[in-house]
């Protein structure tokens, strides 16, 4: 399996490489053409800034042993369908908790509507509806639940079983601490 997943990711590097800096001639209209893999997308670049992160911040005086990234965040998903049916069209805690323990034992789990996303639309676009987007931030108990969850999510969109639609989402992992708090307040 690692030997067909590094030829994908070979073979997606090449083809947006490929693609970056084509010209294209739209009815008269010259353009150029940009590739790119967003991070979102591309799982051991971000296992990379973790590892920088992590590195670069236990520089020095180290209090405890090795750290490493624990939560992951969800943004843009569909908040209908993190809802439960016929009780509220609102993401629900119970729904995201079943679908992110299967990955492995849940510490915290943060799901809210998602009213920053699609703001960076100019107005004279259609633009999208905040409401109908939610916000899931998980954090595992283990690195390993943490690390598989991720790996599962990037590139990925979601499809609503028993239909054809489906989903793009942005995932990454904690940068910020999100559950920071909580944690501090539990030792």
């Amino acid at each position: 399996m690692k030997r067909l997943e590094k030829k994908f990711l070979d073979w997606r590097r090449y083809v947006a490489g490929k693609m970056d800096g084509i010209e294209i001639n739209l009815e008269g209209v010259k353009y150029n053409l940009s590739v790119e893999i967003p991070v979102s997308d591309d799982f051991e670049r971000m296992r990379k800034d973790w590892e920088e992160l992590y590195a670069f911040r236990n520089r020095g005086y180290s209090r405890g042993g090795r750290q490493e990234p624990d939560t992951i965040v969800l943004i843009g998903v569909p908040s209908r369908w993190f809802a439960e049916p016929r009780v509220s069209s609102k993401p629900s805690m119970l729904v995201a908790h079943t679908i992110f323990s299967t990955f492995g034992k849940i510490r915290n789990l943060n799901v809210a509507e998602d009213d920053d996303f699609g703001k960076e639309i100019d107005e004279d676009d259609l633009g999208i509806v905040s409401s109908l987007h939610s916000k899931v931030v998980v954090q595992f108990e283990k690195y390993r639940d943490f690390y598989n969850a991720l790996k599962v999510q990037c590139g990925r969109s979601l499809q609503k079983q028993g239909s054809r639609l489906s989903a793009d989402y942005e995932v990454t992992w904690d940068k910020d601490g999100f559950f920071q708090n909580s944690r501090s307040q539990n030792q």
